[in-house]
């Protein structure tokens, strides 16, 4: 008889499978974060478009209000996350280091 505390029995994750959950979540939530006030400027100069083409199809029309929500979702995500990393990349990084060198002239 097999007991309890056995290693078959045991229903966790182990060491190695938490550290690449985690820096997985880590690159997530880095790429999230940088996006985010990209997200915030660029999402509803592409979501208002793509819903005005939407809206004129008939097929879009006769799904319910949670399958629309969720195809739009769908379509505008990966844009609105391209260009809003995008602006991270170009602007912000760039405004940030303008930003440090304004900083250091006055405060030095």
């Amino acid at each position: 008889m097999e007991s309890l505390n056995s290693p078959q029995k045991k229903n966790h994750i182990g060491f190695l499978d938490t550290i690449r959950l985690f820096f997985t979540f880590r690159k997530i939530s880095k790429f999230i974060g940088d996006s985010s006030y990209g997200l915030y400027l660029v999402y509803l100069i592409v979501f208002y478009p793509v819903l005005y083409v939407l809206f004129q199809k008939e097929w879009f029309l006769s799904l319910t209000n949670f399958p629309r929500f969720a195809l739009a979702l769908e379509i505008v995500s990966p844009i609105v996350y391209g260009f809003a990393y995008c602006l991270f990349k170009t602007i912000e990084i760039n405004g940030i280091h303008l930003g440090e060198k304004i900083s250091t002239r006055f405060i030095a």
